[in-house]
C-alpha cells in the first residue's frame, strides 16, 4: 500500500456519500434535518425543498471532488512510480 491509497477519504461510492453527508456537508444536513423535524407530523411535499436542494448540491460537489482528487492522486502516484523506474 502507498500513501496515496491510504488517504482519509473513502474510495467506494457509498462510502464517499456517507463521508460527505457526515463530515463535509454536516451544516447543510443539520439545517435540512431541523426543517423536517420542526413539523415531522405534518410533512408535505417540497416543505423543505430549499434546504434539501442545498444539502443535495453540497453532497454532489463533495462526492465529485473526492472522486476527482482520488483519481488525480492515483494518477500522480502512478506517474511518479514510472519516473522512478527510469
Amino acid at each position: 500500500m502507498n500513501a496515496a491509497n491510504t488517504s482519509a477519504k473513502p474510495a467506494r461510492p457509498i462510502a464517499r456519500l456517507a463521508y460527505a453527508s457526515t463530515v463535509t456537508c454536516a451544516a447543510q444536513a443539520s439545517v435540512y434535518g431541523k426543517c423536517i423535524t420542526a413539523s415531522y407530523m405534518d410533512v408535505t411535499k417540497d416543505m423543505c425543498a430549499a434546504e434539501f436542494a442545498k444539502f443535495k448540491d453540497c453532497l454532489r460537489e463533495a462526492v465529485r471532488l473526492v472522486c476527482f482528487t482520488s483519481r488525480l492522486s492515483t494518477h500522480l502516484f502512478a506517474s511518479s512510480s514510472q519516473m522512478k523506474k527510469r
